[in-house]
């Protein structure tokens, strides 16, 4: 049986509230008629907003977001 401490730390790693708010949005802006090849984040905005912050990423600062999830055993998201 596990003591009053351990249970105590446990009841507070329960985390009861959850975000009412939370948004997230991508957008790229590229040049009419330009055709040429780019890497996915080249030109890429992510804007996040939870709970009243807003967050607002670029090309670089997405790509090391993306990087960070971990992959499933196929290689994807």
């Amino acid at each position: 049986m596990e003591n009053n401490k351990e249970l105590n730390n446990k009841k507070q790693c329960d985390i009861h509230v959850v975000s009412s708010s939370f948004k997230v949005g991508t957008y790229s802006l590229y040049r009419k008629g330009d055709r040429s090849y780019c890497h996915w984040s080249e030109g890429l905005k992510m804007v996040i907003e939870k709970d009243g912050v807003v967050i607002k990423l670029e090309g670089d600062e997405i790509k090391k977001l993306v990087g960070s999830l971990p992959q499933t055993v196929g290689g994807v998201y």
